[in-house]
This record gives C-alpha cells, structure tokens and sequence, in this order.
C-alpha cells in the first residue's frame, strides 16, 4: 500500500509540473542560444568615370571665340558620387559641382577663353575630385593651338615693280611632346613620356629638358619604343649632377628608319616640393634637334616641341600612375581609347574594356590590334558596339594570347560622326594580386576610315591606352562570435473581454491540482493505516481496543500488512 501511495504523490508531482509548464511560455523555458554577432559588410565608394578621356580647342587670333565642349561625369561601385570640377587657366567649367547616383551621367561645360594669347600651343586640365570616391581625383588634359590671323596679300600697285616675296617655311608635321599627370602627389614618383608623332623616316634625336628642381628632380630615363622595336635612350644632367636640365639622346642604328608616332623615352620623377607648387617640362628648343636616316649624313627633321605643365597635390598613395596627356598636333582630333571602368580589378573576376572613339567625323571602318598581357589578363569575347540604337558591327580576324585584332565595318555608305563605342572586350582575370597590364593598341597596325567611295580615306587618330591592376586579396581576420542571450519576452496578460485566457488562470489550476491530490494521498495513507489495525474510517480510539491487546498482538496488527506486502 505504501508503495502505492509514493507512486501516486509521484504521478500528482508530474501532472503538477506539466500544467506549470504548459502555462509558462516556451521562451521563457528554452536555453538561451547564442547568436553570432553578423559582421558588417563594408560597401565599397563609388569611383569617378568620365569621358572624353581628354579635349582639344583652337582658336585664330582675332577669330570666333572656340565652340564649348561637353565632359560627362558618372560613376561605378557603391554610393553617391559627391563631386567638384576645376580647370586651369584660361579654361572654365561650369556646374563646378554635382552629384551621381545609379546611372546618372552628369553634363559639364568646358570652355577657354584665349584672348590675349599669343601663337603657342598652351596645356591644362580639369581636376574632378570626390571627398567619397576612391580614385579621386581625376584629371582631364586640355590643349589649345593659338595661331596668328592671316595676313592678307596686299594688290600689287600696276606701276610698282613686285618684289618677291620670302617663300614661306614649311609648318612642321613632326611633333614632339610631354606626357604626364597633371597633378602629382607629394614626395611620389612619376613618369613623363617624351612622345614622337607625325614623322617620317625617324632614325636619331637629341634634346634638351628643362623643369624646376625645388618641386620635381629626374630619378632616370629609360628607352622609348615603337611597337617591338627598342628606341634606345642615355641621359646625363645639364651641367654633371646639377638638376634642372637633363639631355637625352635617340640613336637608331644607321640607315634604319621609323615613320609614325612612337614613344622616345620616359623620364622618371620624385617630387620634392610642397603642395601647389608647379613646374613645367619643357624643351629648350634651340638644344633639341630630330635627324632622319639620309646617309651618310642625315638631314634634320622640322618639329614642333611642346611643354608640359606639374602641380603638386596631396598624396594618394605611393605612386601617382601617369595620364597620357593628348598628342600636340595639328592633325589628329579624333581619338580611340580603351576605357576600363575600374583600375583595379578582383583576382579570377570579369570585366569589360570599351574601346571608345571620339570626335569621328563620317567614319565607316575600322581595323586594330590591341595588345595586354597574357599572364595577367585573358580575352574572353569581342561584342558589338554601339552609337545611340546604332550598332556596329565588331568582328575578330585573328586572336592570339596576349593579342587581338579586332574590326568594325559599317553597312551601307553611310557614316557616323560624333561619339560612339567600337567594340566591348570580355577580359578574365588570370593573375596574381599586385600584377597589372597594359591594355594598348598597336598604333601601326591600327586605322580608322571614312566612307568616302570607292576608295575610303584613312582618318588620322590618336590611340590611347588604359591599364588595370589585380587586387591583392588581404587575410582579413574572421571575427570572433559575441554570443548575445536572447531577451525572455515578457508575457502581456490578456485584458477582460480581449480573448484567450488570463495570464494568472492556469498556474492557480496546477497549484489547486497539486493541493488536491497531496490531500487525496493523505487522505490514503490514513486509510491504508485503519484498514491495518481493523478500523474504520470513522473509528475513534477507543474502537482500537488498544488496552484489551497485548503489546505483541498491537504490533502484529500493525505491521503484519507490510510484512506481507514485502513477502
């Protein structure tokens, strides 16, 4: 009996326990679980694009004012581009201030205003900056070709006797240049190319380059290039190991003759002076002379020699990457570029390279070769291009690692004038962080043509390159998980007439369910222990007989039950 009484305590202990926990919300009997803290995602800043990648303006003294021209600012990456504008004189912008989001392309005027100056050619630029963008600033060369006003050819008087004229000079088609940034960082280091363009037959040179020492200083000078072929360069300071003027000299070996437009050298700089300092590279004409390759004494080659202009800026990392600045020349306005939108790309990503033509006039046709390196990036696909909802037509003749021909041939007669996109080339990234290539264009093997009929004419261009450089992928340490202990929700009693039960209800039910069925177990041992000494419920003491019985029999009748139990 005893033993059934302790189970049925249990059984009421258990049912006691389920209602209490029937009434108690799971949340607030559930384990707390630790939930990692979630590591926030950076959002990479936007980056300044713009185009065109440069811009050429020229003016007549006494003439109509040069027509304004338009820079399209937009962005790539996360953000809002927040950006400013500036030019340099005599240049004007205006907005001098905007800002991009999504897709936007924002327009800005860019005009100069030449009065005053006389017959020269005259570089600048306009710096686009962003306090949020991570590749500012940007600069966009300028060029303006001053030249004098015709002077009329006065009527021969019938009586007077005419005196011959001096036969005119020849304008120069050879044209040499400096090409750098227009803005470099302080105490970086960067790189002026000499640029030849507009020669025939180009066989030795030797020029003279002069620049402030107390803002930039050369480091050295490496040799030039056209395509494959090595132009060698030497160098040495003007007087011995004094900055401020340093000669270079071009010699080809004799009788060998280059035509076109090629790279001479390029002259290392450091940057020694102070922020907004400036220095302009230039050549001191009466010192620098181009030879052709007429033997056994070659003949001197008329050119045009045109400065370059520095200002120092605040540094933006170790090494501010050259911009090539436009080619000073009469001739070629229109320009074909490689327009990469990031300079950094992920390692084993895409991108696309656009190439880009600007200022065509009636184009047509197209054929050229772009080189980059094959063990950093790879060609994966060549699509068409487009001006407006016109497309145009892009196709690949031949394909090699590290080399792609590529060209364009518009349908019909017809051609196109203004800007446009020849072509959109697929790279996948195959190099390592910290690798870079060059996305260039073969310049000799490379032509744009007009629909002229039947035999189209060559449109004189200027062919740019871009370069793209692998990110480094830096071990970013994984945060340890904080664990946070979920909040006990706090249980809201239902208000009277709002539905479902009160809070306080099902509690006090397992509290009167416990009561009840502890009195109801007393209530049985009580009578497990009448039932053992022969009385009943209601039996008072004296119904025991206790004095009638022995202290042997008592006992037997006690405990007599249990032992049975046991046995």
């Amino acid at each position: 009996m005893r033993k059934l009484i302790l189970i049925f305590l249990a059984l009421a202990l258990v049912l006691s326990f389920a209602t209490l926990a029937a009434a108690v919300p799971a949340e607030v009997l559930a384990t707390p679980t630790p939930t990692s803290t979630p590591t926030p995602t950076s959002t990479p800043g936007p980056e300044i694009d713009f185009f065109p990648p440069d811009m050429s303006f020229t003016y007549t003294q006494g003439g109509a004012l040069p027509e304004t021209q338009s820079l399209y600012i937009s962005k790539s990456g996360g953000g809002i581009l927040n950006w400013e504008v500036s030019a340099t004189f005599p240049w004007h912008v205006s907005p001098a201030s905007g800002t991009c989001s999504g897709e936007e392309i924002k327009g800005v005027t860019v005009s100069v205003d030449p009065t005053g100056l006389i017959p020269d050619t005259y570089d600048g630029w306009v710096v686009i900056s962003s306090t949020n963008a991570v590749n500012s600033p940007q600069t966009v060369p300028l060029e303006l070709n001053v030249t004098a006003t015709p002077t009329a050819t006065p009527t021969a008087s019938p009586s007077a006797t005419p005196t011959p004229s001096a036969t005119p000079t020849a304008t120069p088609t050879a044209q040499v240049t400096i090409e750098s940034s227009g803005l470099v960082g302080q105490g970086s280091t960067f790189t002026a190319r000499v640029r030849l363009s507009g020669v025939t037959n180009f066989n030795k040179a030797e020029y003279r380059i002069q620049y402030n020492p107390a803002v930039i200083q050369v480091t050295a000078v490496s040799a030039g290039s056209k395509g494959a072929t090595l132009i060698p360069a030497t160098w040495v300071l003007v007087p011995a190991d004094t900055q401020g003027v340093v000669k270079v000299t071009n010699t080809l070996p004799v009788g060998t003759g280059l035509s076109g437009g090629m790279i001479l050298a390029e002259v290392s700089f450091k940057v020694v002076g102070n922020i907004g300092q400036r220095s302009d590279i230039d050549f001191v004409a009466a010192h620098s002379k181009l030879y052709d390759n007429t033997a056994p004494t070659p003949i001197e080659i008329p050119a045009r020699w045109t400065k370059f202009g520095v200002e120092v800026a605040e540094a933006t990392g170790p090494t501010i990457t050259p911009t090539p600045t436009p080619t000073a020349s009469a001739t070629p306005t229109t320009q074909v570029v490689i327009d990469v939108a990031a300079a950094k790309v992920n390692q084993d990503s895409e991108f696309t390279a656009n190439v880009r033509l600007s200022r065509a006039q009636n184009f047509h046709s197209a054929q050229y070769q772009v080189k980059y390196d094959a063990t950093v990036i790879e060609v994966t696909g060549v699509s068409d291009g487009s001006m407006g909802s016109t497309a145009i037509p892009a196709a690949v003749p031949t394909s090699t690692p590290g080399l792609v021909t590529i060209s364009n041939d518009l349908p019909g007669t017809a051609g196109l004038s203004g800007d446009m996109i020849l072509a959109k080339i697929k790279f996948h990234v195959i190099g390592a962080g910290g690798k870079n290539s060059d996305i260039s264009f073969v310049a000799a093997n490379s032509k744009l043509f007009d629909n002229t009929t039947p035999t189209p004419a060559e449109i004189p261009a200027g062919w740019k390159k871009d370069n793209v450089e692998v990110k480094s992928l830096a071990a970013t340490p994984t945060p340890t998980a904080t664990p946070t202990v979920t909040a006990t929700p706090t249980t809201t009693p239902a208000e009277d007439g709002g539905g479902g039960s009160p809070g306080w209800l099902w509690p006090l039910i397992g509290i009167l369910i416990v009561l009840t069925l502890v009195f109801a177990g007393l209530a049985l041992y009580k009578a497990g222990y009448l039932a053992k000494l022969g009385a009943t419920w209601g039996a008072t003491e004296d119904d025991f007989l206790v004095d009638d019985m022995s202290d042997e029999d008592l006992y037997d009748a006690m405990y007599s039950g249990e032992e049975e139990e046991e046995l």
